[in-house]
C-alpha cells in the first residue's frame, strides 16, 4: 500500500497546478472551475482521493423533469462524471458530479492528471448543459 493521502496534500497539489483554491471551514479542500467548485476528499486511512463536484447555478423544483431528462442523456452517452441532483437548502435542486476516485500512489502526478482531467469533464459537462437552452418549468 502507498502511502495516506492527507488534505495538506491535496491542497499543494491544487497549488503546484495553479488552481485557485479553498479550504472550507470543515477542513475540506475545494477548488474552483468555470460554473462550479469541486472538492477533494482523502478517504480515511487510505490512499484513495475522491473527487465531487457541484455547479454554482441552482434550478427551481419545477425545472426537474427537464432537468432529469437531460441528466439522464448526459449519463447515458458519456463515462462520466455522473450528474444527479440533490435538494438545496432552499428546496431548489443543485447539480452535482461524481463521485470519481483515484489512488495516490508512489507517483503524486497520477494525482494530478486525475484531477485535471476531472476538472476537465466538469467544465465540459456545465458547457453543455448551458447548451440545452432554458430550463422548462
Amino acid at each position: 500500500m502507498g502511502e495516506f493521502i492527507t488534505r495538506t496534500m491535496l491542497a499543494e497539489q491544487l497549488s503546484d497546478f495553479g488552481f485557485e483554491h479553498f479550504v472550507d471551514s470543515d477542513g475540506d479542500v475545494g477548488g474552483l472551475g468555470p460554473g462550479f467548485r469541486f472538492y477533494l476528499f482523502p478517504v480515511d486511512d487510505s490512499e484513495w482521493v475522491r473527487y465531487f463536484a457541484m455547479l454554482d447555478q441552482e434550478f427551481e423544483s419545477g425545472a426537474r423533469p427537464w432537468l432529469l431528462d437531460r441528466l439522464n442523456e448526459w449519463n447515458g452517452t458519456r463515462m462520466g462524471p455522473h450528474a444527479y441532483t440533490e435538494p438545496a437548502p432552499d428546496g431548489r435542486l443543485a447539480v452535482c458530479l461524481g463521485d470519481l476516485y483515484v489512488a495516490y500512489r508512489d507517483d503524486p502526478k497520477t494525482v494530478q492528471a486525475e484531477i485535471v482531467r476531472w476538472v476537465l469533464m466538469s467544465d465540459k459537462f456545465v458547457e453543455w448543459l448551458e447548451s440545452q437552452g432554458e430550463p422548462v418549468v
